[in-house]
């Protein structure tokens, strides 16, 4: 190539992103998976991201998040409601939250 021929990617856009550590290697190891660059597999993903299609999830990370919506349901529950109103049942070894019947009530 002369210095008068340009590369495709000489012409294409550039944007220079900040990644949380750790984020690179993952990014890496991903794009080896996927057989691709890691400017492929970056562009790849946001392609697939703005054009609708599914998204994967890192299943952790969605745990970690549940967890910590359980939680905090359960402290709002325990906060702003009623606690003779409701009772906690235990079915094949799972507890839930049920809400007391009449007869259930515990006032004297």
């Amino acid at each position: 190539m002369t210095s008068d021929e340009h590369h495709p990617s000489d012409l294409a856009d550039r944007f220079q992103v900040r990644m949380p550590p750790g984020m690179r290697e993952r990014i890496a190891d991903e794009a080896r998976a996927n057989n691709r660059s890691m400017n492929a597999e970056i562009v790849a993903r946001l392609q697939q991201s703005l054009s609708g299609g599914s998204m994967t999830f890192d299943k952790d990370i969605v745990r970690e998040i549940a967890a910590e919506t359980a939680k905090h349901i359960a402290f709002e529950i325990r906060d702003n409601f009623d606690a003779t109103s409701f009772r906690i049942v235990e079915v094949d070894g799972r507890r839930a939250l049920v809400p007391n019947k009449p007869e259930d009530s515990t006032d004297d």
